[in-house]
């Protein structure tokens, strides 16, 4: 797995939680993917000033959670960390700690 190396709790838009559809499946040459995204509603400005309308997440402290949630349009809440890979160098992804189905 490649070296996490955090930038700290990530603000979402008016401190409301990531909400977006959650997939499996995604794939990268390499291997350089946590495997999982999430499609969010509305974009949001990350740390780096760059805007993102997804996001690749890591699911490993939720991971039965977001099995029976895959597909579905969900509320994520976590951290917003830096992980570098070989190829694609670092590319931030949100950590979660709290997945949950969106109404």
């Amino acid at each position: 797995m490649a070296p996490i190396k955090p930038i700290g709790q990530t603000p979402p838009i008016r401190g409301e939680p990531y909400i977006g559809l959650l997939k499996s499946g995604l794939v990268a040459i390499g291997g350089e993917t946590t495997g999982w995204s999430l499609t969010l509603d509305e974009p949001v400005k990350l740390p780096t000033g760059v805007s993102a309308a997804a996001l690749e997440v890591d699911v490993s402290r939720v991971i039965e959670s977001a099995r029976a949630l895959d597909g579905r349009r969900v509320r994520a809440q976590g951290t917003v960390v830096n992980r570098r890979f070989v190829e694609r160098g670092e590319v931030p992804v949100l950590s979660i700690s709290d997945l949950r189905l969106s109404e």
